[in-house]
Protein backbone atom coordinates (compact mmCIF):
# COMPACT_ATOMS: atom_id res chain seq x y z
CA UNK A 1 0.00 0.00 0.00
CA UNK A 2 1.68 3.65 -1.57
CA UNK A 3 0.98 6.17 1.46
CA UNK A 4 2.46 9.43 1.88
CA UNK A 5 2.54 11.09 5.46
CA UNK A 6 2.51 14.29 6.07
CA UNK A 7 4.70 16.00 8.18
CA UNK A 8 4.21 15.02 11.42
CA UNK A 9 7.68 15.30 13.19
CA UNK A 10 8.16 18.70 15.57
CA UNK A 11 11.63 19.80 14.90
CA UNK A 12 13.32 22.24 16.49
CA UNK A 13 15.46 24.92 15.64
CA UNK A 14 18.64 23.02 16.53
CA UNK A 15 17.66 19.57 14.65
CA UNK A 16 20.60 18.48 12.03
CA UNK A 17 19.96 19.66 8.48
CA UNK A 18 19.31 16.51 6.74
CA UNK A 19 16.71 16.09 9.40
CA UNK A 20 15.06 19.21 8.34
CA UNK A 21 15.17 18.48 4.36
CA UNK A 22 13.34 14.85 5.70
CA UNK A 23 10.55 16.64 7.20
CA UNK A 24 10.19 19.13 4.55
CA UNK A 25 10.32 16.55 1.98
CA UNK A 26 7.26 14.69 3.55
CA UNK A 27 5.25 18.09 3.64
CA UNK A 28 5.69 18.62 0.09
CA UNK A 29 6.15 14.94 -0.86
CA UNK A 30 3.44 14.70 -4.28
CA UNK A 31 0.92 12.16 -3.79
CA UNK A 32 1.95 8.42 -5.00
CA UNK A 33 5.37 8.58 -3.05
CA UNK A 34 6.26 5.30 -1.09
CA UNK A 35 6.68 6.44 2.70
CA UNK A 36 9.36 3.09 2.38
CA UNK A 37 11.55 4.89 -0.36
CA UNK A 38 11.30 8.27 -0.32
CA UNK A 39 12.89 10.44 -3.53
CA UNK A 40 16.23 12.18 -3.67
CA UNK A 41 15.73 15.57 -3.19
CA UNK A 42 17.69 17.75 -5.53
CA UNK A 43 19.34 21.12 -3.97
CA UNK A 44 19.91 22.76 -0.64
CA UNK A 45 15.81 23.11 0.10
CA UNK A 46 13.37 20.71 -0.37
CA UNK A 47 11.67 23.36 -2.15
CA UNK A 48 12.42 22.50 -5.03
CA UNK A 49 10.49 19.21 -5.44
CA UNK A 50 6.96 19.06 -7.38
CA UNK A 51 4.15 20.71 -4.98
CA UNK A 52 0.66 22.14 -5.46
CA UNK A 53 -1.18 19.38 -4.40
CA UNK A 54 -3.06 18.50 -1.62
CA UNK A 55 -1.45 15.62 0.82
CA UNK A 56 -3.01 12.30 0.70
CA UNK A 57 -4.55 12.23 3.56
CA UNK A 58 -7.00 13.86 5.84
CA UNK A 59 -5.04 14.90 8.50
CA UNK A 60 -3.72 18.42 8.82
CA UNK A 61 0.18 19.51 8.13
CA UNK A 62 2.11 19.60 11.62
CA UNK A 63 5.72 21.32 10.48
CA UNK A 64 6.55 23.84 13.06
CA UNK A 65 9.73 25.70 13.16
CA UNK A 66 10.26 23.47 9.68
CA UNK A 67 13.20 25.07 7.19
CA UNK A 68 10.79 25.86 4.15
CA UNK A 69 12.35 28.86 2.44
CA UNK A 70 11.58 29.95 -0.72
CA UNK A 71 9.37 26.61 -1.08
CA UNK A 72 6.34 26.85 -4.12
CA UNK A 73 3.33 26.26 -1.90
CA UNK A 74 1.24 27.69 -4.63
CA UNK A 75 -2.95 26.43 -3.97
CA UNK A 76 -1.70 24.07 -1.48
CA UNK A 77 -4.33 22.97 1.16
CA UNK A 78 -2.30 23.75 4.45
CA UNK A 79 -6.08 24.12 5.80
CA UNK A 80 -5.44 23.95 10.16
CA UNK A 81 -1.70 23.62 9.51
CA UNK A 82 0.84 24.14 12.34
CA UNK A 83 3.27 26.32 10.85
CA UNK A 84 4.55 27.87 14.41
CA UNK A 85 7.94 29.55 13.95
CA UNK A 86 8.58 28.10 10.58
CA UNK A 87 10.78 29.52 7.92
CA UNK A 88 9.26 30.95 4.74
CA UNK A 89 10.76 33.51 3.89
CA UNK A 90 10.03 33.89 0.14
CA UNK A 91 8.03 31.05 -0.25
CA UNK A 92 5.11 30.96 -3.02
CA UNK A 93 1.71 30.81 -1.03
CA UNK A 94 -0.44 32.53 -3.79
CA UNK A 95 -3.84 30.81 -3.58
CA UNK A 96 -2.95 28.21 -0.91
CA UNK A 97 -5.96 27.44 1.77
CA UNK A 98 -4.53 28.32 4.82
CA UNK A 99 -7.83 28.32 6.93
CA UNK A 100 -7.23 28.45 10.42
CA UNK A 101 -3.44 28.11 9.96
CA UNK A 102 -1.52 28.25 12.96
CA UNK A 103 1.50 30.73 11.92
CA UNK A 104 2.44 32.41 14.98
CA UNK A 105 6.16 33.94 15.14
CA UNK A 106 6.54 32.85 11.34
CA UNK A 107 8.53 34.25 9.28
CA UNK A 108 6.83 34.75 6.24
CA UNK A 109 9.29 37.90 4.45
CA UNK A 110 8.84 38.21 1.08
CA UNK A 111 6.34 35.63 0.88
CA UNK A 112 3.53 35.66 -1.78
CA UNK A 113 0.32 35.01 -0.23
CA UNK A 114 -1.89 36.58 -3.22
CA UNK A 115 -5.25 35.55 -3.11
CA UNK A 116 -4.87 33.17 -0.20
CA UNK A 117 -7.29 32.28 1.84
CA UNK A 118 -6.77 32.97 5.59
CA UNK A 119 -10.31 32.27 6.34
CA UNK A 120 -10.93 30.78 9.54
CA UNK A 121 -11.88 26.76 9.76
CA UNK A 122 -14.59 25.49 11.55
CA UNK A 123 -11.70 24.76 14.19
CA UNK A 124 -10.03 28.41 14.57
CA UNK A 125 -8.88 31.36 13.16
CA UNK A 126 -5.82 31.86 10.96
CA UNK A 127 -3.22 32.89 13.60
CA UNK A 128 -0.42 35.25 12.05
CA UNK A 129 0.39 36.78 15.64
CA UNK A 130 4.13 38.19 16.00
CA UNK A 131 4.86 36.82 11.98
CA UNK A 132 7.51 38.23 10.08
CA UNK A 133 5.71 40.27 7.13
CA UNK A 134 7.70 42.49 5.95
CA UNK A 135 7.75 42.71 2.13
CA UNK A 136 4.75 39.89 1.94
CA UNK A 137 2.37 40.45 -0.71
CA UNK A 138 -1.11 39.38 0.66
CA UNK A 139 -3.10 41.20 -1.90
CA UNK A 140 -6.69 39.92 -2.57
CA UNK A 141 -6.20 37.79 0.38
CA UNK A 142 -9.13 36.36 2.13
CA UNK A 143 -8.73 37.10 5.74
CA UNK A 144 -11.91 37.33 7.88
CA UNK A 145 -10.82 37.08 11.37
CA UNK A 146 -7.20 36.08 10.77
CA UNK A 147 -4.81 37.79 13.69
CA UNK A 148 -2.07 40.00 12.84
CA UNK A 149 -0.96 41.55 16.54
CA UNK A 150 2.20 42.12 16.68
CA UNK A 151 2.93 40.85 13.28
CA UNK A 152 5.90 43.10 11.74
CA UNK A 153 4.21 44.44 8.69
CA UNK A 154 6.32 47.14 6.64
CA UNK A 155 6.09 46.93 3.19
CA UNK A 156 4.04 44.42 3.61
CA UNK A 157 1.07 44.69 0.85
CA UNK A 158 -2.71 44.49 1.48
CA UNK A 159 -4.36 45.82 -1.56
CA UNK A 160 -8.16 44.99 -2.18
CA UNK A 161 -8.62 43.02 0.85
CA UNK A 162 -11.75 43.48 3.14
CA UNK A 163 -9.82 43.72 6.47
CA UNK A 164 -12.66 44.48 8.61
CA UNK A 165 -12.64 40.98 10.73
CA UNK A 166 -9.07 41.46 10.75
CA UNK A 167 -7.30 41.74 13.96
CA UNK A 168 -4.86 44.65 14.21
CA UNK A 169 -4.63 45.55 17.57
CA UNK A 170 -4.30 48.97 18.53
CA UNK A 171 -0.85 50.07 16.76
CA UNK A 172 0.33 48.29 14.19
CA UNK A 173 4.62 46.76 14.37
CA UNK A 174 6.16 47.98 11.57
CA UNK A 175 10.16 46.70 12.39
CA UNK A 176 13.27 47.37 10.87
CA UNK A 177 13.13 47.88 7.42
CA UNK A 178 14.26 50.27 4.20
CA UNK A 179 11.08 52.27 4.83
CA UNK A 180 8.37 50.93 2.94
CA UNK A 181 4.93 51.03 3.64
CA UNK A 182 2.69 48.99 4.19
CA UNK A 183 0.08 49.00 1.31
CA UNK A 184 -3.80 49.32 2.12
CA UNK A 185 -4.60 50.61 -1.37
CA UNK A 186 -8.08 49.56 -2.04
CA UNK A 187 -8.82 47.93 1.00
CA UNK A 188 -11.74 47.60 3.50
CA UNK A 189 -10.69 48.87 7.39
CA UNK A 190 -12.31 49.20 10.43
CA UNK A 191 -11.22 52.14 12.80
CA UNK A 192 -9.53 49.59 14.88
CA UNK A 193 -5.75 51.09 14.64
CA UNK A 194 -3.75 54.19 14.88
CA UNK A 195 -3.36 55.71 11.18
CA UNK A 196 -0.21 57.12 10.11
CA UNK A 197 0.16 58.54 6.89
CA UNK A 198 4.33 58.18 6.92
CA UNK A 199 4.26 54.47 7.20
CA UNK A 200 0.98 53.75 5.39
CA UNK A 201 -0.24 54.00 2.01
CA UNK A 202 -4.11 54.30 2.42
CA UNK A 203 -4.98 55.27 -0.86
CA UNK A 204 -8.43 54.48 -1.89
CA UNK A 205 -9.08 52.65 1.20
CA UNK A 206 -12.83 52.45 2.61
CA UNK A 207 -13.23 52.46 5.76
CA UNK A 208 -16.37 50.87 8.37
CA UNK A 209 -17.61 52.95 11.31
CA UNK A 210 -16.94 56.31 12.94
CA UNK A 211 -13.39 56.76 14.07
CA UNK A 212 -13.11 56.86 17.96
CA UNK A 213 -12.44 60.28 19.79
CA UNK A 214 -9.47 61.91 19.92
CA UNK A 215 -7.56 61.38 23.05
CA UNK A 216 -6.76 63.87 25.48
CA UNK A 217 -3.85 65.85 25.27
CA UNK A 218 -2.48 64.60 28.79
CA UNK A 219 -3.10 60.61 27.36
CA UNK A 220 -1.73 58.37 25.00
CA UNK A 221 -3.61 55.26 25.65
CA UNK A 222 -4.93 52.35 23.63
CA UNK A 223 -6.97 49.41 24.22
CA UNK A 224 -8.06 48.01 21.35
CA UNK A 225 -11.32 46.71 21.82
CA UNK A 226 -11.23 45.37 25.02
CA UNK A 227 -14.45 45.87 26.86
CA UNK A 228 -13.72 48.61 29.83
CA UNK A 229 -17.55 49.48 30.68
CA UNK A 230 -17.71 47.86 33.53
CA UNK A 231 -14.81 50.48 35.60
CA UNK A 232 -15.64 52.60 37.93
CA UNK A 233 -12.42 54.43 37.59
CA UNK A 234 -9.31 54.25 35.54
CA UNK A 235 -5.88 52.28 36.53
CA UNK A 236 -2.81 53.27 34.52
CA UNK A 237 -0.32 50.43 34.22
CA UNK A 238 3.20 51.10 31.87
CA UNK A 239 6.22 48.86 31.32
CA UNK A 240 7.89 51.42 33.96
CA UNK A 241 5.38 51.06 36.42
CA UNK A 242 5.58 50.21 39.98
CA UNK A 243 4.48 47.31 42.24
CA UNK A 244 2.87 49.13 44.86
CA UNK A 245 0.17 48.39 46.43
CA UNK A 246 -1.50 51.58 45.71
CA UNK A 247 -0.21 51.91 42.32
CA UNK A 248 -2.51 52.86 39.30
CA UNK A 249 -4.01 56.23 40.55
CA UNK A 250 -2.65 58.10 38.01
CA UNK A 251 0.11 58.07 35.53
CA UNK A 252 3.30 59.03 37.21
CA UNK A 253 1.92 56.32 39.70
CA UNK A 254 1.16 53.62 37.02
CA UNK A 255 1.35 49.83 37.79
CA UNK A 256 3.98 47.87 36.33
CA UNK A 257 2.80 46.11 32.92
CA UNK A 258 5.74 42.90 33.66
CA UNK A 259 4.84 39.36 34.09
CA UNK A 260 6.08 39.34 37.70
CA UNK A 261 3.34 42.38 38.73
CA UNK A 262 2.03 41.08 42.27
CA UNK A 263 -1.89 39.37 41.41
CA UNK A 264 -2.39 40.99 44.96
CA UNK A 265 -1.97 44.83 44.03
CA UNK A 266 -3.52 43.93 40.65
CA UNK A 267 -6.37 43.14 42.10
CA UNK A 268 -6.10 45.87 44.72
CA UNK A 269 -5.79 48.15 41.75
CA UNK A 270 -8.97 46.87 39.93
CA UNK A 271 -11.02 47.15 43.21
CA UNK A 272 -10.84 50.96 43.77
Amino acid sequence: MTVTTPCLARPTMTMPRLTRLMVGAALLAPTGWAQAAPPTVAGPHPADAAVGRSTATDDPVSCPYCDLAGADLAGKNLTNANLTGARLTRANLRGAILKGAQLIGADLSAANLENANLDPSPRDVADLSRADLRGANLSGAHMTGADLQYALLSGAVFDRVDLTATVFGPRLAMGESSGAKVSFRGSRLRHEFTVDPKTMDLTGARWEGEPPAPLRGDEDIVCGRADLSGLASRVYVATTGTDATACGANVAGACTSSLNTSPWSLRKSLRR
